[in-house]
């Protein structure tokens, strides 16, 4: 379900009008008037090694509340402890 949400958040922000029919989600004609003028970063919350793994793949960061180093090196590179 939040990987639907995050395709269709990213769809969103290309403008003009929009439409997605998912598992989860169907958006009809919907369009964002006022663009940012980059697409603002995705931050994703995950607890637990296979939806950090998750949040990796489709999010630009990972937000944890007391993240373990072993579980924060799942989610890449850009990771730091």
């Amino acid at each position: 379900m939040m990987e639907e949400a995050v395709h269709v958040i990213r769809l969103l922000w290309e403008g003009a009008n929009k439409r997605h029919y998912g598992k989860y989600y169907t958006v009809e004609n919907a369009r964002l008037y006022t663009l940012p003028d980059e697409p603002p970063p995705i931050y994703v919350s995950a607890f637990g090694p296979k939806a950090i793994e998750v949040a990796a793949q489709i999010g630009d960061g990972y937000v944890g509340t007391a993240p373990e180093p072993d579980l924060i090196r799942l989610s890449g590179p850009r990771s730091t402890v």
